[in-house]
């Protein structure tokens, strides 16, 4: 992903910022393939982008469109890397142990 932000941005530390910020934004959801749109501030110094959306099946046009890759195996490298499998975690509620009051 941070491929494809360089070609839009001035400065490497610049599409890093960005990419850290929109990283957050799709890990908010805890979706193993993410898109996630976005408008950049005109302030990237001190502003965060503005999220759009953050889409859990997102479509790969854009994908190959900005990073000029090959999509399917960039997926298959990632996801055949047992690093990246997802661990089983306990449930734990937003609501701690008082589901009920």
């Amino acid at each position: 992903m941070l491929e494809g932000l360089k070609k839009k941005y001035d400065t490497e530390s610049e599409a890093g910022t960005v990419n850290i910020q929109v990283m957050k934004a799709a890990k908010s959801v805890d979706g193993l393939w993410v898109g996630v749109d976005f408008i950049p501030a005109k302030n990237r110094d001190t502003d965060s982008p503005f999220f759009i959306e953050i889409n859990s099946t997102p479509g790969t046009k854009g994908y190959v469109k900005a990073t000029k890759t090959n999509l399917v195996k960039d997926v298959m490298t990632t996801f055949l890397n047992k690093d990246n499998w997802l661990k089983s975690k306990p449930f734990k509620s937003i609501y701690g142990d008082k589901l009920w009051v």
